[in-house]
């Protein structure tokens, strides 16, 4: 999953004191650019098979420093960016599923918190997906207490990928 800035609320995954503290402190948070495997959003060349093998590896191995845990064959294209070619290297770097989301907030563009908080209830459905952001340009920070409490007002709970995968 090559980092998007963000991270699973709810997710289950064990995390120690120790990777709570650094993934707060500004010096140790990842900051890995976000190439394109396609170069479609970016508008640039597409990466080379071998460029995005690395960007894999690289990016399994930053979550395992920061969580104790790695991607597990799950992973996400940066900006969703993916066509044959992308599926295909994926796959060959032992890569089975890409994680896609149902709803962009669209807080990394700016959003103000009632609007993501309005796309993300308006879309409320089960196994929905939430794509969120974290940096000084977003506003899902803000706005994660309250979509979370009014997901949580609709009955709806919070579960891991796998869970969610395996109940569809």
């Amino acid at each position: 999953m090559p980092p998007s800035g963000s991270q699973a609320v709810g997710s289950g995954q064990p995390r120690s004191d120790q990777s709570d503290r650094r993934l707060r402190e500004p010096d140790r948070q990842p900051q890995l650019d976000h190439r394109s495997f396609t170069g479609y959003s970016t508008k640039t060349a597409p990466l080379t098979a071998a460029q995005i093998t690395q960007e894999l590896a690289r990016t399994d191995t930053l979550i395992r420093q920061l969580t104790g845990t790695g991607t597990a064959g799950w992973f996400r294209p940066p900006y969703g960016d993916r066509n044959a070619s992308v599926d295909q290297i994926a796959g060959a770097a032992e890569y089975q599923y890409d994680l896609m989301w149902t709803v962009d907030t669209l807080g990394w563009k700016g959003a103000p918190p009632s609007t993501v908080v309005a796309r993300s209830l308006a879309s409320a459905a089960p196994g929905e997906i939430i794509l969120m952001h974290v940096g000084s340009a977003s506003t899902d920070v803000a706005a994660l207490p309250t979509v979370i409490a009014g997901l949580e007002a609709r009955g709806y709970s919070f579960a891991i990928v796998a869970a969610i995968t395996q109940s569809r």
